[in-house]
């Protein structure tokens, strides 16, 4: 494999690591916002998604 086919699959993969930490991310906000709708307490939201107290606020600020 020549070198600039070797960087070119090593940028696609970085490319393919970042798709899918966004969209984790994407899903545990969505997640996030559904407990804000059913009334959870912040504790418990910040204890299933690992997300801050200060991210769950944002987050209710935008709504």
């Amino acid at each position: 494999m020549s070198p600039v086919t070797k960087m070119l699959l090593d940028l696609e993969l970085k490319g393919e690591e970042r798709g899918e930490k966004r969209g984790i991310a994407k899903g545990i906000m969505k997640a996030a916002k559904k407990m804000l709708e059913r009334n959870m307490k912040l504790k418990e939201i910040e204890e299933i998604t690992g997300l801050s107290k200060e991210e769950i606020k944002k987050l209710q600020e935008c709504g």
